[in-house]
């Protein structure tokens, strides 16, 4: 998949509602689009959208990431110009330092290694030191905001929150294009000529009990199952422990008296365990849809289960959104989001016997 990628003016628009809500990227803004009237460059949108696409690429990379640098930048300058190349590379540097907590300015923190890597290599080239001069000193002297104050730039860690490009990856997964609803259909047809009832939802990876074939189209499989067209899909003994599991937690109640899955965001945790260790879905819509069949989706007060609380969760507790459950507990301290999230996991976690 290539880094950069030029988007349709809708996508433009889209993009840019999502990324406004950005601190780094409502400062950059202005910039890139002065950049873009005067030299003709390339729009602030797309490349904010890159520098995504080379935060994940590094995120991809579990250690000694500062030796990828070179190869994103030597990739970026087979897709684009010098320039832009450079820009982006300004502005993934910046959005690694902006991972620094106020008042640990002069400790190390974990994105160093990456940010000395580009510095040092910007810095020491006689074609990009110019353009990462230039496009570095007029972002630290803008530091009043067009509404005459200071500008404040809240510490995000890039490497560990959930990014714009995340969602749009997850969004693309749930919701194909015509073309490949269209092919689904057809199989749907051919299926349903042969014979054969299709129960369940579209899935993308899941092996399911009672499975007896996997169609492909367009890339999404559909689970085809052996049932009437009367009858629902049997429970799985998994199913009915999960079930159950699943059950106790909604009545568990904390050490202050209070449910202990407090609100509907808490079912993020749910998400996350089942998904990692039981092989549920990972498919946040396939994930809602099994909770309803399960019969546990829905709870009194505000805690029942629906899609966009569950994907907003993440962004509560950034630190753990890509690290596994079971690593939880060296991160719960962090606040009561992330306590609550590890406390749910933890028990779901013991009633199934994934940890002792």
């Amino acid at each position: 998949m290539k880094l950069f990628r030029t988007f349709h003016e809708e996508e433009l628009v889209s993009l840019r509602d999502r990324y406004r809500n950005n601190d780094l990227f409502r400062h950059w803004s202005p910039i890139l689009c002065q950049l873009e009237r005067k030299y003709g460059g390339k729009d602030a949108i797309s490349l904010w959208a890159c520098s995504e696409q080379c935060l994940i690429r590094l995120r991809q990379v579990s250690q000694h990431r500062e030796t990828e640098i070179d190869y994103l930048l030597r990739e970026l300058l087979q897709e684009t110009d010098v320039t832009t190349a450079v820009t982006i590379m300004c502005i993934v540097l910046v959005r690694l330092m902006n991972a620094v907590e106020k008042g640990c300015e002069d400790e190390n923190f974990d994105n160093e290694p990456m940010c000395i890597a580009i510095m040092s290599i910007l810095q020491n080239n006689q074609e990009y030191k110019p353009i990462y001069d230039a496009i570095t000193d007029i972002f630290f002297k803008l530091k009043i905001g067009f509404d005459g104050n200071p500008v404040v730039i809240q510490p995000s860690d890039p490497m560990h929150e959930t990014l714009v490009s995340d969602d749009l990856a997850e969004e693309y997964k749930e919701q194909p294009s015509n073309m490949k609803q269209e092919e689904l259909q057809k199989v749907l047809e051919a299926i349903s000529k042969a014979g054969i009832t299709v129960n369940g939802d579209l899935v993308l990876s899941k092996q399911v009990e009672n499975e007896i074939g996997n169609v492909e189209a367009g890339g999404i499989g559909i689970q085809v199952n052996h049932y009437g067209a009367a009858g629902n899909a049997p429970m799985t003994a998994s199913d009915k422990d999960i079930k159950a599991a699943i059950e106790e937690l909604l009545e568990a109640k904390d050490e202050e008296g209070g449910f202990l899955l407090r609100c509907k965001k808490h079912w993020w945790a749910v998400y996350r365990v089942l998904s990692e260790y039981c092989n549920y879905p990972s498919n946040m819509t396939a994930f809602v849809a099994k909770m309803k069949e399960l019969g546990v989706a829905e709870v009194c007060g505000n805690r029942a289960l629906n899609y966009e609380s569950l994907k907003k969760a993440a962004t509560d507790v950034p630190y753990i959104a890509k690290c596994s459950p079971s690593a939880w507990d060296t991160m719960k301290d962090r606040s009561d989001n992330y306590r609550r999230q590890y406390a749910v996991a933890e028990f779901l976690m013991l009633k199934l016997g994934i940890k002792s």
